[in-house]
């Protein structure tokens, strides 16, 4: 269970709590899922870059909660 807990680096990022990174492939599958669904009322262009929003916050929020630190 602690080699689950130890950081991990990235190049010259290290997240200190990296159980946070598997909310990525989980949540991108949700978005996409839900997404299909809910934003099949606009058009090509537009729903694509709401998804990719979506997906970009996702990333980003998940990124944070797992800690990143410069080294």
């Amino acid at each position: 269970m602690s080699a689950m807990l130890a950081a991990v680096t990235v190049g010259p990022i290290q997240f200190d709590t990296p159980i946070w990174l598997w909310l990525i492939p989980i949540g991108w599958a949700l978005c996409i899922w839900f997404g299909r669904s809910s934003l099949s009322g606009l058009g090509t262009l537009t729903r694509r870059v709401a998804l990719g929003v979506r997906l970009i916050v996702l990333v980003l929020i998940a990124g944070a909660m797992a800690e990143p630190q410069w080294r």
